[in-house]
């Protein structure tokens, strides 16, 4: 009869309720296992930033001031301009008490100049995605430290005048290829450094002040790089640097950094001349 399979059909119907929650059950653990990946992810970059900007810190902690002006350690990007502390959106305030206001902001520069800072210290650059600008001066830094700023293939500027770097030192720098302003003041780069150099076709400034590089090698650079304005002892540096003066060009001087500080009263930007 007719009727004899009512049964079979509405004992079908339970299973099918079963394997739709299922489904949704087997969906949300997905979901919830992705969210969990993401947040430790985060979690992860902002605690290796922390680490990183407190000992960049620490380094400087004991650094004088320049012409009675606190010289930030960090610089930050926000809305165009840049900070000496992050600024952060309320939402990141919460965490920021948790973690520590160094996880979090956009760290696009570390001055470390006249520091301890030592190669081992240039690892945590790495930690830093957004970084642009490093200032080395004056530090231990060596050619064998120079090896880490491969990490931070964005740099654009990176100032190492009066340490340890040689020629093999420039064969890192060639690898950076974003580079546009470098200083190489004070160090022991030669001609057969300036190979590597002429790699960084982005180059607009370069500083070779007190160097054992020869005219020969200047000429030589200055060709591979014609866009580039090269700071030297040489003659033909000399030469030139005259002959823009006489020929009404600007003249080339050492870049500033502005920098407005969360902490002042009025809120103005003021310029800070980094020595180089």
């Amino acid at each position: 009869m007719p009727t004899s399979n009512l049964p079979a059909a509405n004992s079908a119907r339970p299973a099918r309720r079963w394997l739709g929650l299922r489904f949704s059950l087997r969906t949300l653990l997905f979901v919830i296992t992705i969210v969990c990946l993401a947040s430790g992810l985060v979690l992860n970059r902002a605690i290796r930033q922390r680490i990183a900007v407190q000992r960049f810190n620490a380094l400087s902690a004991n650094r004088p001031d320049l012409d009675g002006e606190h010289l930030p350690t960090m610089l930050y990007a926000h809305n165009g301009q840049v900070h000496s502390r992050p600024i952060l959106p309320e939402w990141e305030g919460p965490l920021a008490r948790f973690l520590g206001e160094e996880a979090f902001g956009e760290v696009i520069g570390v001055q470390l100049q006249d520091t301890p800072a030592t190669d081992d210290d240039l690892r945590l650059l790495a930690d830093l995605p957004s970084i642009e600008q490093v200032w080395l001066s004056r530090t231990k830094v060596t050619d064998k430290g120079l090896a880490h700023l491969a990490a931070c293939p964005n740099l654009k500027l990176v100032i190492l005048g009066d340490t340890a770097v040689t020629d093999a030192g420039a064969a890192h720098l060639a690898k950076l290829t974003m580079l546009e302003s470098l200083s190489l003041s004070g160090t022991k780069i030669t001609d057969a450094g300036l190979v590597n150099l002429a790699k960084l076709t982005n180059l607009k400034e370069l500083w070779l002040r007190n160097t054992p590089i020869t005219d020969a090698g200047y000429r030589q650079l200055q060709s591979a790089l014609p866009n580039c304005q090269i700071q030297a002892d040489v003659p033909a540096a000399q030469e030139k640097h005259q002959h823009q003066l006489w020929g009404g060009y600007q003249r080339f001087e050492r870049p500033s950094v502005i920098v407005t500080s969360p902490n002042t009263s009025d809120g103005h930007a003021w310029q800070q001349a980094p020595p180089w």
